[in-house]
This record gives structure tokens, C-alpha cells and sequence, in this order.
């Protein structure tokens, strides 16, 4: 079943770039994490890489007055 978006997954991904630039506390592991989770998917990268769009759209945005 595939992952539904629930919001812009523009607005998703230039967030996710703002939240790695200005908050990522840990930014070679983080970028590690997502090439291995691009060649380690076995074909679930798109739900996987939406999961991470929309858990860092919960945790970086909703609290904040920009997107």
C-alpha cells in the first residue's frame, strides 16, 4: 500500500532542506542514513522517503509560523 501525502511534497522537501541546514545536530549521519536507506529500500524508498518528509513536517514546521 502506498504512503498518502498529506501535505505539499514541496513544501515538504525544501523543509526537510531547512531542517537539515539550520537544525541537524548530526549532518553526516543523517546523510548517511538517507543513501542507505535510498540502496538499502528494496523498492520502498517512496514510502519510506514520504515517512520522513511527514515526521519532519510534524516535528520541524507545525510549531513554527513558516513553512
Amino acid at each position: 500500500m502506498e504512503k498518502e501525502i498529506t501535505t505539499d511534497l514541496g513544501s515538504q522537501i525544501k523543509n526537510y532542506i531547512r531542517w537539515f541546514r539550520e537544525e541537524c545536530s548530526d549532518q553526516n549521519d543523517e546523510l548517511e542514513w538517507l543513501i542507505n536507506l535510498a540502496i538499502d529500500s528494496g523498492g520502498r524508498t517512496k514510502d519510506d522517503m514520504i515517512q520522513v518528509l511527514e515526521d519532519t513536517y510534524k516535528d520541524y514546521v507545525e510549531n513554527r509560523d513558516y513553512i
